[in-house]
């Protein structure tokens, strides 16, 4: 979902800095093989925001180094029962100029990597203080209020769990005239998300 609605590239990696999980995008850019030294610094510091990629003296040994074609990344590591036990990293790839107005969101971005790695931690604990549908919640909340575009959350009947303040217009112009929401969309659409494929 984060690969898909921002562009985002996201990775997670383990104890040994080994890849676990990641997008398609992470593997067609920088292939599995991890330079490991910023990743490891993320386990000292628990979170780093990198807003210049590529050209700090610790990626001195990447073969991205002042070639790196991310523009912007946060990394966090992941605790579970408030041990580390690995790092939730996501990219962001734009131009220059859309880089030099990124502070202005970076809270919010902030916010979203904490509740993805919060709810990673959840799941590998198997039990926490915060359950996981209570996990999964917060990072809908948060995607949701981050969103720069109309979004809209619905379960698999086409009811509707939650919008974010954009797609106010769509509900007001009445759009979808009484349907529910998956009874406009295209069969070939609904069949992807349904399947849970989108």
């Amino acid at each position: 979902m984060l690969s898909h609605h921002y562009g985002l590239t996201c990775a997670i990696y383990d104890t040994n800095i080994d890849l676990v999980a990641y997008t398609d995008s992470y593997e067609k850019i920088w292939g599995t093989k991890v330079y490991k030294p910023p990743i490891e610094k993320v386990f000292h510091l628990k979170q780093v925001v990198n807003t210049s990629p590529g050209e700090k003296d610790i990626c001195g040994g990447c073969s991205r180094y002042h070639n790196c074609p991310a523009t912007f990344e946060i990394s966090q590591c992941v605790c579970c029962n408030g041990v580390p036990i690995g790092v939730f990293a996501l990219c962001f790839f734009f131009s220059k100029s859309r880089r030099a107005n990124t502070p202005k969101n970076i809270q919010e971005t902030i916010t979203l990597i904490e509740d993805c790695a919060a709810s990673i931690g959840t799941i590998a604990a198997g039990k926490n203080s915060l359950n996981i549908p209570d996990a999964a919640q917060e990072i809908m909340k948060t995607t949701l209020e981050i969103a720069p575009y109309p979004l809209l959350a619905v379960n698999s009947n086409g009811s509707v769990l939650a919008e974010n303040t954009a797609f106010g217009f769509f509900r007001d112009s009445h759009i979808f005239q009484e349907q529910t929401f998956l009874e406009t969309l295209p069969k070939d659409s609904l069949y992807h998300l349904l399947s849970g494929k989108s």
